[in-house]
């Protein structure tokens, strides 16, 4: 399981690679919220059972784990 900040942005990196929609991402982000003992706020914020949970719910549970989303040039 991605315990430390660095182990967590590689593996959500890796689902955003994925390019299916953010499904991938959504499902590892909320392992890793259940993980850190955020389960009631990635509950919250929708990760479990929905299909696109909006997305200033999903930044503020990526927030809460101590991480930051950033784009970079393809």
């Amino acid at each position: 399981m991605a315990s430390t900040p660095e182990e967590m942005a590689q593996r959500l990196n890796a689902c955003i690679e994925q390019n299916d929609g953010g499904a991938a991402f959504i499902a590892a982000l909320g392992d890793i919220a259940q993980a850190h003992g955020l389960k009631q706020a990635a509950s919250d914020a929708g990760l479990y059972g929905v299909e696109s949970p909006a997305f200033v719910d999903v930044m503020r549970v990526v927030q809460a784990l101590g991480l930051k989303l950033h784009a970079s040039p393809a």
